[in-house]
Order: C-alpha cells, then sequence, then structure tokens
C-alpha cells in the first residue's frame, strides 16, 4: 500500500516536531560542555564532545528545516575541527572566538 502526499507530509512533521521537542535537550548537553570549558581549557575530550554535537546539530537540523541552527553549528563545528584534528584544545585567544559562535549557536535554538 502507498501512502498518500498528505500522509507523507503529516509523518514529516511529526519527525520535525519529534525533533524540536530534544532540541532543549541538546541546549542542555552544550551548556554543561560550555561549563566545564570555561574553567578547563585544557580539556581535549570535552572539546571533541562539543565538536561532535555541533557536528550532529548541523546535519540533523538542515534535515528538518531548522537552517539557522544549522548554519550556526556548522560554523562553530568549523571552527573546533582544525583545533580537534590537530589534538589541540583552546587558548585564550581561540577561546574568545569560541564563545562568540557559542553564543550564536545557542540564540539560533530560538529562532
Amino acid at each position: 500500500m502507498q501512502m498518500s502526499d498528505k500522509e507523507f507530509l503529516e509523518q514529516i512533521e511529526a519527525l520535525k516536531q519529534s525533533y524540536a521537542a530534544h532540541l532543549p535537550e541538546k541546549m542542555k548537553q552544550l551548556n554543561s560542555l560550555e561549563k566545564i570549558l570555561e574553567t578547563d581549557l585544557a580539556n581535549f575530550e570535552v572539546l571533541n564532545e562539543l565538536y561532535q554535537l555541533a557536528h550532529k546539530l548541523a546535519g540533523s537540523s538542515a534535515s528538518f528545516g531548522f537552517a539557522s541552527l544549522s548554519e550556526k553549528a556548522y560554523e562553530l563545528e568549523m571552527f573546533i575541527k582544525p583545533i580537534v584534528k590537530k589534538n589541540e584544545t583552546l587558548d585564550k585567544n581561540s577561546y574568545e572566538e569560541y564563545k562568540s559562535l557559542l553564543n550564536n549557536l545557542k540564540k539560533s535554538f530560538f529562532e
């Protein structure tokens, strides 16, 4: 039995709503990682986890129509990626840019 266009669109909308319902959990994860990095810039594991979260948000949010969230997550991902790939951590200068990108990402959760 083939699904009608209406049924398909209803399923897509339901998936989008389900995704949106899980966004506060993602924000909570970001806040938790942010708190750790505030006191420990050299925590590579947390920086790597933040990179993975930004990567996942960039892809999944675009799939569900959250363009701004995807764009801001991608910007953060691309900033962190070379740091993580070189097995480095944040320094005071890179921390300021990271904070700016993270704040932009957090704002996009509410757009």
